[in-house]
């Protein structure tokens, strides 16, 4: 990495008048070292830990950007590591008008001021495509109390993080003043239910002890609002940890990723697609969710499994237009 980082700052010095020279040199050290390295190099001699982009941008070296977007494929929305800042964040601010027009000609994205800082450094922009996947048993929907606490943390590509399952202890008086299908659904196994009411009852753990636990977990892999809940009708756990688990909700990104939702735009408009996922899953044993937490997340993440194959996967997508 020494040698690359010098041969990047002494290209660096040649300047405006000999952008045709840094754009071969750029060349060079491409083939020598390779793109990869061009792509994670950052500039460690000041405090800006500048990408190669941003170095080029500040410099206004317009011929070299271009051949470095166009030609190189170098990330034109990349972050520096100092304070989150995109190239054309950094122009904008220089109120550098023509390398502005520049990048949104090469495809920059304009980005929120609120999300200025986002990214700290580049495993916190990796971090922030993680999925916090949730589900909470309850008390009622009117009235919450959270008697199951799961959650599995996944990447993008649904790799397990991290998971972690938690019961909170209520007294029998509480449980026997729920309703119906709740001592239906929660009695004990040998007489249907899938037993967590004797797990609750069992349980020593209170819910501030859950939360905390919880917000510990999610801070290992997630950066503070960035990462998104998910589940099924994952919007009613998020309104619960909201008045249940404060800190949380505050944590997590407000955007959520409901698999009923997904499920819910297949029936109307591609309900074979549905029935097909399902199938597989039932397949595979899953067919029906039991509502115990953890079990309801697996079942979650399988179906979008299934349903990310449909976005990836040519021959979906080739079925999908034989049968328009």
């Amino acid at each position: 990495m020494d040698q690359v980082n010098r041969a990047l700052l002494k290209l660096l010095e040649l300047g405006r008048k000999n952008q045709n020279s840094m754009i071969k040199r750029l060349d060079d050290t491409a083939r020598d070292f390779g793109l990869i390295t061009l792509k994670k190099w950052r500039n460690v001699t000041n405090d800006t830990k500048n990408s190669l982009v941003h170095e080029l941008v500040e410099r206004n070296l317009h011929e070299v950007i271009y051949h470095a977007i166009t030609k190189l494929k170098l990330d034109i929305n990349v972050r520096r590591g100092s304070d989150g800042l995109t190239p054309l964040q950094i122009a904008t601010n220089a109120g550098d008008h023509q390398t502005c027009n520049l990048l949104k000609q090469l495809g920059a994205s304009e980005v929120q001021a609120e999300d200025a800082s986002s990214f700290l450094s580049d495993e916190d922009r990796e971090k922030s495509m993680n999925i916090v996947w949730l589900d909470l048993e309850m008390t009622s929907i009117a009235e919450p109390e959270i008697l199951e606490c799961a959650v599995i943390i996944t990447n993008k590509d649904f790799q397990i993080l991290d998971k972690g399952s938690w019961v909170i202890h209520f007294d029998k008086s509480v449980l026997r003043g729920l309703g119906d299908w709740h001592q239906e659904t929660f009695a004990d196994i040998t007489e249907g239910g899938n037993g967590l009411f004797a797990d609750v009852l069992q349980s020593k753990l209170k819910k501030e002890e859950v939360e905390d636990e919880l917000l510990r977990m999610i801070k290992r892999h997630c950066p503070e609002k960035m990462c998104p809940l998910a589940g099924s009708s994952i919007h009613i756990d998020k309104s619960v940890l909201k008045l249940q688990m404060p800190k949380v909700h505050d944590y997590l990104h407000y955007r959520i990723i409901d698999v009923s939702s997904f499920q819910a735009v297949m029936r109307r408009w591609a309900p074979w697609i549905e029935t097909k996922i399902k199938r597989n899953l039932a397949r595979h044993g899953q067919g029906v969710v039991n509502h115990r937490a953890m079990d309801d997340i697996v079942w979650s993440i399988s179906f979008m499994k299934e349903f990310r194959l449909f976005l990836i996967k040519p021959q979906y997508v080739d079925l999908y237009y034989v049968r328009k």
